[in-house]
């Protein structure tokens, strides 16, 4: 009986996977191995003009790039790219858990969100 609940909880506790950080490093990797570059120049990410105003909205396009180029990323692959524009170009304030305003940021997104036009800004 107790080789028996020891089985169960071990295979419980097996289930109980927490989600990683994102991987900077391993998101300007997967930035770099695809065709990123081919449309955006590193203009597109510091222009004061540009389209991407949080992280929530980085987050959509790195989601509609990933589409349109099929390069077939999963979510944390995503969350990595992310991580690494931020990091690197964008600097939105992160995610944490005492900022709960924010909490729905770093998730993946729905595919109808996709979709979504960007606001538009005003002039």
């Amino acid at each position: 009986m107790k080789a028996l609940l020891f089985l169960v909880t071990s295979l419980l506790l097996s289930f109980n996977v927490q989600a990683e950080e994102p991987n900077t490093a391993n998101g300007q990797r997967l930035f770099k191995a695809s065709r990123c570059l081919e449309c955006h120049s590193v203009g597109v990410f510091t222009s004061k003009d540009r389209k991407v105003k949080d992280l929530a909205g980085l987050e959509r396009k790195v989601r509609q790039c990933d589409a349109n180029l099929s390069t077939n990323w999963f979510d944390d692959q995503i969350l990595d790219v992310v991580a690494y524009l931020n990091s690197t170009y964008y600097k939105f304030k992160p995610v944490s858990a005492t900022n709960a305003d924010n909490a729905e940021l770093l998730t993946p997104l729905k595919t109808a969100e996709l979709d979504k036009p960007e606001e538009t800004v005003k002039k």
